[in-house]
This record gives structure tokens, C-alpha cells and sequence, in this order.
């Protein structure tokens, strides 16, 4: 099913909320199920841009304009030779949220528990918010 993801780093000077469409198994999930299936999609997205072989493409002006908003503008190319380690991503997704440094919005419901059902269906709107500390140290 197609899954609507809003990324939202509350840092951002520009207010820019990144859109993007996911699709997920067809089944019921936890939500750390969920949130495990993100970040392989997410991973697997990465390291493929890592491995493209193909010519530069050009952007097309919607593309400059919608990326130039965000603040880069890039052609969605890795140059760095380390890929991304799923298992490791896995790992500090979920200390992450353990440490409510992320927050996620399901069809505009918070979830806050990882066992906790999330009752997906198709163009469901996922939010998820990256905060940031004001000022100091975490302790």
C-alpha cells in the first residue's frame, strides 16, 4: 500500500516539510514494525542512489525549485564509498524514538508506544518530527 511520509526536522531555518510516498507490505504492523519497514526503505533507497551508473540527469525546473526550497540542489547521487548498514539504522532509529528525539504522527494520532498497532490503508499521512535540543547538553 502507498504510504504518505512528511519529514519535519523542527531545527529547519526554512520550514520546509519534505513529502515523499513509501510502499509498504499490505498487513498490520506495530509500530516498530512500521518503523523498522521505514528505515529499509529508506536504506535500500540510499544505497542504490550510491550505485548508479548512469549519466547525470538533468533536473527539470519543478525539481530545482522544489529542492532549491529545502536549501540543496542535488542529482540524488552518493559520493561517499561507505554504504548505509540497514541493522545499524535499525538500532539508532529505535534508541532514537526510545529517547523521544523523534516523534510520529500517524493520520494527525501520535504514537508513542513501539508495540502499540498502527491501522495503516493506503494514502495514510505519516509525520515524523525531529527534535532538538534549545541549548546545553542532553544531561
Amino acid at each position: 500500500m502507498k504510504i504518505k511520509i512528511n519529514i519535519k526536522g523542527v531545527s529547519n531555518r526554512k520550514n520546509k516539510i519534505l513529502h515523499m510516498e513509501y510502499i509498504y507490505p499490505d498487513k498490520e504492523m506495530a509500530l516498530k514494525d512500521f518503523l523498522t519497514e521505514t528505515v529499509r526503505i529508506t536504506v535500500l533507497n540510499y544505497n542504490k542512489g550510491k550505485s548508479v551508473a548512469e549519466v547525470l540527469k538533468n533536473l527539470s525546473a519543478i525539481e530545482i525549485s522544489d529542492q532549491a526550497a529545502s536549501g540543496k540542489v542535488a542529482f540524488g547521487l552518493h559520493y561517499g564509498k561507505k554504504e548505509a548498514d540497514e541493522q545499524e539504522a535499525i538500532k539508532n532509529m529505535l534508541q532514537c524514538f526510545l529517547d523521544g528525539m523523534i516523534v510520529v504522527f500517524i493520520d494527525q494520532e501520535r504514537y508513542e508506544e513501539l508495540e502499540q498497532p498502527v491501522p495503516l490503508r493506503e494514502n495514510s499521512e505519516v509525520t515524523f518530527v525531529r527534535l532538538t535540543f534549545l541549548a546545553g547538553r542532553m544531561w
